[in-house]
């Protein structure tokens, strides 16, 4: 049986399931999951047997809202399954186990690999919390952190459990103190739905977005809210979308148009942290769906767009040729129209799955993404993760990966995509840690610069190194 991937709807401080049930129905709960992991298959046996265990493990246990613990790593583990259409067994085990190690001292991940094997063993491990007693919450949380990205460097299964994790997390916030609903959203907006944002799950991004920012800036996000909720059906939207449609009839597949609302953190500067809708370029964008697999359409497309449209010089981006790193496969243009510019996005309706869903998918704990995505994620991972007790540089990494805006090139032809403003250094940095620590400077096409030179579109970049690490300039954390 397929699974629905369900979209969650929400346009307030509460996201769905906000509230919590007070009795957890075991049957009711392995019946619900049954309809699309059959018992009787012996891959799922994991899963349900992991059920059973945590059901017994976490007995007694209640949560801050009054509900029966088990009752969340299961819904961790039905949003998994229900809302991001995951059925493998071994993520979805680790899903119902990723507390227990650290919430049952009887239980050790010993206990964990003869039961459910190293798979699982392993992605319970990765999503454990440090409990060093001696150490300030600061460092425990940044060693965390740490350990969680050099886990997912190696099983990326650990970043999803933990994402889902916040995410329910966050659908029940309202039970907690406000200074711990203020850090949990904080620390949200800084690591998680970044962290989202690279693995392109847009729509996990978008929801961690909404729900933090509505705790940390609720008249704000109220304010925003209420202007863009009704843009949708505005009507220099719907003449766009009407004019797009009327362009691009003269094709022979079906084409459907879709304009995008943006979510709350397109309002959000991490770097100021403010919400404002000063923060955003524009807050519609335009998603061009083809039905065809012909990837030589959207590019037919994309001629019919600028010749109807006048496109923003140097604003093409081709990430049909030049996917990012997690797979990420559109075009994307930004075109004039009535004094504005707006983002229009051209790809198949597989690239639209992938663009949603992200990583996610075609999920498979045993396989890895494709090898040539899998390897710079999994650099990515773990350059985040080498900032052992440096949580100031790793949430600037972090701030640096999600957004992209400008592209440059290594030697070898390898593309890395910026935010605006990015210089030298950071390009050292992304590549490397060690790199940024030793950068003195680079060749941008052959010609020597400083680690403080901006970089531009299609800038090839050669990173000088030094002998002995640098001194940096701690105010270049915040170009």
């Amino acid at each position: 049986m397929a699974v629905p991937q369900v979209r969650a709807k929400w346009d307030s401080v509460d996201g769905p399931d906000s509230t919590e049930i007070r009795q957890f129905d075991l049957v009711q709960y392995r019946s619900r999951m049954a309809q699309y992991l059959a018992v009787d298959v012996q891959e799922n046996r994991t899963f349900f047997d992991a059920l059973q265990f945590a059901h017994d493990m976490h007995a007694g246990q209640i949560r801050k809202s009054g509900a029966p613990y088990i009752s969340h790593p299961c819904a961790v583990a039905e949003i998994l399954l229900r809302e991001f259409g995951i059925k493998d067994s071994a993520l979805l085990a680790a899903a119902l186990l990723h507390d227990i190690v650290e919430d049952i001292p009887q239980v050790t991940l010993g206990d964990i690999d003869s039961h459910f094997g190293s798979t699982v063993a392993d992605l319970v491990d990765g999503c454990t919390k440090l409990t060093r007693y001696h150490l300030d919450r600061a460092t425990l949380k940044d060693l965390t952190h740490s350990k969680i990205f050099l886990s997912a460097s190696r099983r990326l299964g650990v970043l999803v459990i933990k994402l889902i994790d916040r995410l329910h997390n966050l659908r029940t916030l309202h039970y907690l103190k406000q200074a711990k609903r203020q850090r949990i959203a904080q620390e949200t907006v800084e690591v998680y739905a970044p962290i989202a944002s690279i693995l392109n799950i847009a729509q996990l991004k978008r929801e961690l977005y909404h729900l933090a920012l509505n705790h940390l800036y609720p008249r704000k996000s109220k304010k925003i809210l209420n202007i863009t909720r009704g843009l949708r059906n505005a009507s220099e939207v719907l003449e766009i979308e009407s004019a797009l449609k009327n362009a691009l009839a003269v094709l022979p597949h079906r084409v459907a148009v879709r304009p995008r609302v943006k979510g709350l953190g397109t309002y959000y500067d991490r770097l100021k942290r403010t919400l404002s809708l000063y923060n955003a370029e524009n807050r519609v964008d335009f998603a061009i769906i083809l039905e065809t697999d012909d990837i030589l359409t959207c590019y037919h497309t994309l001629g019919i767009v600028s010749s109807s449209f006048p496109p923003v010089p140097r604003t093409l981006r081709d990430f049909i040729a030049n996917p990012k790193a997690n797979g990420y496969q559109s075009l994307h243009v930004r075109c004039h129209f009535k004094g504005q510019n707006y983002l229009i996005k051209i790809r198949t309706p597989e690239m639209d799955r992938r663009a949603v869903f992200g990583i996610l998918s075609d999920w498979d704990s045993q396989k890895q993404l494709g090898d040539e995505h899998w390897q710079e994620i999994s650099e990515l991972l773990r350059n985040i993760g080498e900032y052992m007790g440096a949580g100031r540089q790793r949430k600037a990494l972090l701030r640096l990966s999600e957004a992209e805006d400008v592209f440059a090139y290594t030697p070898a032809g390898d593309i890395h995509y910026f935010p605006k403003g990015a210089v030298v250094l950071d390009f050292a940095y992304k590549i490397h840690s060690e790199l940024g620590e030793y950068c003195q400077g680079a060749l941008v096409n052959e010609s020597r610069v400083g680690p403080s030179q901006v970089l531009r579109d299609g800038d090839v970049v050669q990173i000088i190194k030094a002998t002995i690490p640098l001194e940096v300039d701690l105010s270049m954390e915040e170009v």
